[in-house]
């Protein structure tokens, strides 16, 4: 059975199912789950129930009442998930508010943007205002702090969180910069860790620098260790 397209220009209503090509210019509301190739929303798009897509792009407001399965997933303008986002990259430049769990390749949220569950990914960019309320997992961990953000703890092989204004990056030991804002978060465990504007709890790992404006409790490290003056750390040990 040859897929046909839903286009929506004016107001109205449709039913969710199979098509080729979504495209919602209007105002739309989908009722059902939906199966396509793909789904794009540059007016106002309401989606009550899960959809399986290649291309998924909301740069109006879109709502997806259900979970989002996808390759490229972008939200440019303002875009709520109520469930689950399993795709191979994200990218949130707009507004948006994820209440389950964000699995993929890649993720890159330079909005703002609320993650109620885990978020785990291959590699993971910061530049906003976020805050993941679960664990990120992921190989590589970038943060540019602007604003403030938060995640409740991080596991990764390399974390990097630094300031706005940082450039002539070479190496974790001249990494300097200068940021507003901060990045809060509970745990951060890595073999190699970089932080500037940091307030944390507890960091683990191998090889760990503390730039500049940092505040920890507790540090426990493997191999090297270093800190910067402006940075406080409550307690160090050597594992």
């Amino acid at each position: 059975m040859e897929r046909r397209d839903l286009k929506v220009f004016g107001c109205t209503d449709r039913e969710g199912g199979i098509y080729r090509d979504i495209l919602i210019m209007g105002s739309g509301d989908i009722k059902g789950n939906v199966e396509c190739r793909s789904y794009k929303v540059f007016g106002s798009g309401d989606l009550n129930g899960n959809i399986k897509s290649e291309t998924i792009k909301i740069n109006g407001s879109g709502y997806i009442k259900g979970d989002a399965y996808g390759i490229d997933v972008s939200i440019n303008g303002s875009g709520d998930i109520n469930g689950n986002v399993k795709c191979s990259t994200l990218k949130i430049a707009g507004a948006s508010d994820i209440k389950g769990n964000v699995e993929g390749i890649e993720v890159g949220i330079y909005g703002t943007c609320d993650i109620d569950g885990n978020c785990e990914c291959e590699i993971f960019n910061g530049k906003g205002a976020f805050e993941i309320k679960g664990e990120l997992i992921a190989d590589e961990v970038n943060i540019e702090v602007i604003r403030s953000c938060e995640v409740g703890s991080i596991g990764a092989g390399r974390v990097i969180v630094r300031g706005i204004g940082t450039e002539g990056f070479k190496s974790f030991t001249f990494f300097k910069g200068k940021g507003e804002g901060k990045f809060k978060c509970d745990v951060i465990e890595g073999d190699e860790i970089y932080l500037e504007k940091t307030e944390a709890n507890t960091i683990r790992g191998k090889n760990i620098v503390i730039g500049p404006g940092c505040k920890i409790e507790s540090i426990e490290y493997s191999d090297n260790l270093e800190i910067d003056d402006e940075s406080k750390v409550e307690q160090i040990i050597k594992l």
